[in-house]
């Protein structure tokens, strides 16, 4: 008797049901915890955001935030803010990252920044600078690599020296490799003597 080696057939399940964006969001937070921000606020609907504005439905990630009520944190307004900048919509980040309703931090404004630099938009990217020092949040010398490689590229080493000294009259750390950013424009375009060069190496360093 001949038998067979060949698994046996399955029979297809039902299947899962579709869940829209806005319920999962809102089912997420009706236990009291994650209202709080210990549950969706801190990852999942971070997470969630995430996805939707890489899939280019920002449209659907706001509803979904705008859901989360006060369990979204600071982790979701970002996605949010930074999903709005990967889609071109520079406008409607830059009014999430001055509107939102908890405590913001670096990140909360750096791809806003980032965008803004990207698009030769210094001048715009300056205020959010200041923007964000007044709510309090601190840059991060990232920020300051992004701004100072798009005045390179607008303006040449001396506008970047302008505004490398501009942010160091308002207090901004910088760090070396924000000070090397400039030295190497200088050096890059060939167009000052050794003098002129060590003198505007001595304003770098202050």
């Amino acid at each position: 008797m001949l038998t067979s080696s060949l698994p046996p057939p399955t029979i297809p399940g039902p299947k899962p049901a579709v869940v829209s964006t806005y319920a999962l969001a809102s089912a997420a937070v009706s236990s009291p915890a994650d209202a709080a921000g210990a549950g969706i606020g801190g990852g999942r609907l971070s997470a969630l955001i995430r996805s939707l504005c890489a899939a280019g439905r920002t449209a659907e990630a706001a509803r979904a935030l705008t859901a989360a009520g006060n369990g979204a944190g600071v982790v979701a307004y970002n996605a949010m803010v930074a999903g709005y900048c990967r889609a071109g919509q520079l406008a409607a980040a830059r009014r999430l990252a001055a509107a939102v309703p908890v405590p913001p931090n670096a990140y909360t404004y750096f791809p806003v920044i980032r965008g803004l630099c990207a698009r030769g938009r210094l001048a715009d990217a300056l205020a959010v600078l200041n923007e964000m020092s007044a709510r309090g949040c601190a840059p991060i010398p990232p920020m300051y690599h992004v701004i100072l490689e798009a005045a390179c590229r607008g303006g040449g080493f001396r506008n970047a020296i302008r505004v490398l000294e501009a942010l160091h009259a308002k207090g901004c750390r910088l760090d070396t490799g924000n000070c090397n950013l400039v030295l190497n424009a200088i050096c890059d375009q060939g167009s000052v003597d050794g003098r002129r060069a060590a003198e505007e190496a001595a304003v770098l360093r202050m």
